[in-house]
């Protein structure tokens, strides 16, 4: 018996949607099973994978599940989208590699009916209005916007990122429709240094944020800091540490994730890939092993 049935049988009618899935097992045990009508705000660093993680997401929510979701991604063009979306299907680098006849085989059906039927892409800026009158027509189920705060200089027009923060809440208010947004992490870490591992107030106006956020998940990569041994002694290459900072529906925490660009991103909580990948370092047997 699922959750909604339970409450159901209890005669308690929920106004919010189900959770969708995050698609990782330990991540949707950390925030009590997914994301459900809300504010989702992933923070980091250039280079430390918030792009990366939200293209995961978004795999895992209309590929591996058939929800129908927006997402924006207006520093990836079309191209690239296509290739990002050709490895993580093929388990295979097609940036180093290339295309073969096998991979397009291999994608074509699951990309058109992907982009056709489950999730309009949008490779440029456009404004939150818009994208809320495209979200409504098409029924979808969650939004995703990387880098639109980066669209224009947020950190000098409060107003403007004020309103859009609030825009957003309303909107998820009015639909049960989650939104997922990136945004830029200050530069404090790297001026504490140390490990640098980010904390909620070096977020640019992390009051602001967080009064509106429902989660907050920073993103940290060691090895974009030349910290490629851990404090468990193993190499750090790969990792991805989800640094949850705020969560009003669950617990906060960390969990380690392995990633390879632009292979999928794989939980790795007891760091087995991490150990598999320093015994064996050469990426493409590695991954082939994996996945397969």
């Amino acid at each position: 018996m699922n959750p909604e049935e339970f409450f159901k049988k209890l005669g308690i009618e929920s106004t919010f949607s189900p959770p969708i899935s995050s698609g990782f097992q330990y991540l949707d045990e950390l925030i009590q099973g997914g994301f459900s009508n809300e504010i989702v705000t992933l923070a980091s660093r250039p280079g430390h994978g918030k792009t990366a993680f939200l293209f995961n997401l978004m795999m895992n929510f209309s590929q591996m599940q058939n929800f129908k979701g927006i997402v924006a991604f207006p520093r990836m063009s079309q191209r690239q989208f296509v290739m990002h979306f050709t490895s993580w299907m093929t388990n295979t680098d097609v940036f180093k590699n290339g295309f073969s006849e096998e991979a397009f085989k291999k994608i074509y059906e699951h990309y058109i009916n992907m982009t056709s039927k489950k999730v309009q892409v949008i490779h440029r800026v456009i404004s939150l209005e818009e994208i809320f009158t495209i979200a409504q027509i098409n029924k979808v189920d969650y939004i995703i916007l990387d880098d639109y705060f980066r669209s224009y200089a947020w950190q000098y027009d409060l107003k403007r990122y004020f309103e859009d923060f609030s825009k957003i809440q309303s909107f998820i208010e009015y639909t049960n429709i989650s939104v997922f947004v990136s945004i830029l992490t200050s530069r404090m870490p790297e001026k504490r240094g140390g490990d640098r591992r980010p904390i909620l107030s070096d977020i640019f106006r992390s009051d602001l944020v967080s009064t509106y956020s429902n989660k907050i998940i920073q993103l940290y990569r060691p090895e974009q800091y030349g910290i490629t041994i851990g404090e468990d002694g193993f190499t750090t290459i790969g990792l991805v540490e989800l640094l949850i900072q705020q969560n009003s529906s669950g617990r906060t925490g960390a969990l380690s994730f392995f990633h390879f660009a632009p292979f999928r991103m794989r939980e790795d909580p007891v760091g087995r890939l991490r150990i598999e990948m320093e015994k064996n370092p050469s990426r493409p047997g590695f991954f082939d092993d994996l996945y397969d």
